[in-house]
């Protein structure tokens, strides 16, 4: 499940996951920005408390 944390005024969405557990039952939640574009949406998506990011596509730096 996500959910709705914050919209901008250039659209940017920024969505959180419920509390997730990976194999080892380190406990995460993902942070997903996504805006739109001429050409489709920039998004990335990056896991708390690591800050890793495990997708991007588009402009974001």
């Amino acid at each position: 499940m996500v959910y709705e944390f914050a919209k901008y005024p250039d659209e940017t969405l920024v969505v959180f996951s419920d509390i997730r557990k990976k194999d080892n039952g380190e406990e995460y939640i993902k942070i997903s920005f996504e805006r739109p574009t001429e050409n489709g949406f920039d998004n990335v998506v990056f896991e708390l408390p690591s800050y890793e990011i495990v997708e991007q596509d588009g402009n974001y730096s």
